[in-house]
């Protein structure tokens, strides 16, 4: 189970940086992705940055009818989401 610290990180990179419905700019609902997080959660933990890509691009894509993003993209907001997960890890141990 995705711990509460996480989800709140991943949810806020989410609409920031990912957003494909343009629901951060029209102050739309926080948790308009939320049935993502766990998903995505669960790929990065396998540290496959194709799978991540695949995930997005079907979601955008399939899910949402958007037109997906270059890779690119994908590559910097999967390295940014692990960098955050590592750094919430890190500090759930530190308080164990």
């Amino acid at each position: 189970m995705t711990s509460i610290l996480i989800k709140e990180k991943i949810r806020k990179i989410l609409m920031k940086e990912w957003d494909p419905i343009g629901v951060y700019e029209m102050d739309g609902p926080e948790d308009e992705y939320d049935s993502y997080i766990d998903n995505i959660y669960q790929i990065i933990l396998t540290r496959n940055v194709n799978n991540f890509v695949k995930y997005l691009q079907h979601v955008e894509k399939d899910l949402m009818h958007c037109t997906p993003k270059i890779e690119d993209f994908y590559f910097e907001l999967f390295y940014k989401l692990q960098n955050s997960i590592n750094i919430c890890v890190s500090k759930i141990n530190s308080n164990l």
